[in-house]
């Protein structure tokens, strides 16, 4: 797949059977600054 300029696209985390990714909060925030730090000066977000 390629990612195209000025697309939209759906991007989601879940674990298996809908099970939990996160299971102690300091993971949860660790996901938030990495994806602040790699994601979002690249994107606008909307949700």
């Amino acid at each position: 797949m390629k990612i195209e300029e000025k697309g939209s696209y759906h991007i989601y985390n879940r674990g298996n059977n809908k099970n939990l990714i996160f299971f102690e909060e300091r993971n949860y925030k660790y996901f938030l600054n990495q994806f602040k730090k790699y994601v979002t000066p690249y994107t606008e977000i909307f949700s």
